[in-house]
């Protein structure tokens, strides 16, 4: 039985492109959405069923943020106008060192989440320090994501090393196991930052628990050639050998690439993480296309603080409207596309977003 309908002034789907819904109506019955239909029609369907009315609003799948540092809200304007090394080291490693506990991540993790949501922002991918605390502000703001633990070969806040770092994961992976909303995955950091070693059992893990990789790849050109320098090895061909790339591995920046990087990436099945706002910051360019599958993400959690970056934002997987111009628009719960990763499933409310047409 439906219990609520969504009457929409504008209603965008995914697919087709360019394909903007006037005066439809949108059905939800149990937390799923089970109709979609012009709004004339859904007054006499469902007469009965309680209403909410969106005239001022644009209805949309849900964003996805496909990487970022969540809790790092909090240090939002910190050191800025470096080099990413010269950031990272003389900055904000010893600012993190001395700040960063599982109240920091708690307390930055819910202002991002807030900020996510009300831009429309419905699910992300976050790495950073304390992700039991990270969990945490998920789960009780109700919003979806893909929490990856981060992995170094030095130590933390969080951890003495590569093994106590893997063993907080793993039972963080266990506690969420279950959930439809959260999923864990690996984050080593970045090759520059784990040893072959650790890489090989992430690896391994990975593949017992059929979980994801995220990774640092190719941020800045200096990263390239200061791998090259110290091993001989292009950082993507050294994961390559080391078994790291394979669909469940999301490369994020994914800068200065020659043909066989982009060979190397194309033939694994990897899956590119964007960050254009980031590598704009940095000057270290962009993500060239790859032809498979792209995902795609923003140094801000609040995507209306740079309205110009959202065109390179990855619309979500998750239950897009499939238009044909021959017939009624029909609601699928699934995409047809196959999803760049496993995010958990969710309900309608979690899905659909909606902005006022005067911020537009």
């Amino acid at each position: 039985m439906t219990d609520t309908l969504l009457h929409c002034r504008y209603l965008i789907p995914v697919l087709p492109e360019n394909c903007v819904l006037e005066n439809y109506s949108i059905a939800i019955s149990n937390g799923a959405i089970t109709d979609v239909l012009p709004r004339s029609e859904a007054q006499k369907k469902y007469a009965d069923t309680p209403a909410v009315e969106l005239e001022q609003h644009i209805v949309l799948p849900g964003l996805i943020n496909a990487h970022g540092h969540a809790a790092m809200s909090l240090l939002r304007g910190y050191a800025n106008d470096l080099n990413l090394m010269d950031w990272l080291n003389n900055h904000i490693w010893p600012t993190e060192a001395k700040w960063v506990s599982d109240a920091f991540v708690f307390d930055g993790t819910q202002l991002a989440i807030g900020e996510m949501i009300k831009s429309g922002t419905t699910c992300f991918s976050d790495m950073y320090f304390f992700p039991e605390a990270a969990a945490r502000a998920a789960n009780d703001s109700g919003i979806r994501c893909q929490l990856t633990f981060p992995i170094f070969s030095f130590p933390s806040n969080w951890g003495s090393g590569p093994e106590e770092y893997l063993t907080k994961g793993l039972a963080l992976h266990d506690q969420f196991r279950g959930s439809e909303r959260i999923k864990i995955a690996f984050g080593p950091h970045a090759p520059y930052t784990i040893d072959d070693d650790s890489l090989k059992k992430i690896v391994m893990l990975a593949d017992e628990l059929d979980a994801n990789i995220q990774i640092h790849l190719h941020e800045t050109a200096f990263e390239v050639e200061s791998a090259v320098q110290e091993t001989g090895l292009r950082p993507i061909e050294r994961l390559r050998q080391l078994g790291a790339l394979s669909p469940r591995t999301q490369c994020v920046h994914m800068t200065a690439l020659n043909e066989d990087d982009i060979r190397t990436i194309r033939e694994h099945g990897c899956q590119v993480v964007h960050c254009p706002e980031s590598n704009l910051k940095l000057a270290s360019g962009f993500a060239l296309s790859i032809h498979c599958k792209k995902m795609a993400s923003m140094s801000p959690s609040a995507l209306t603080a740079q309205p110009a970056m959202m065109i390179s934002i990855y619309l979500p997987n998750c239950a897009p409207l499939l238009c044909s111009p021959k017939r009624l628009p029909t609601m699928r719960r699934h995409s047809q596309r196959t999803p760049p990763f496993a995010w958990p499933r969710s309900t309608a409310r979690e899905h659909w977003a909606w902005i006022t047409s005067s911020a537009v």
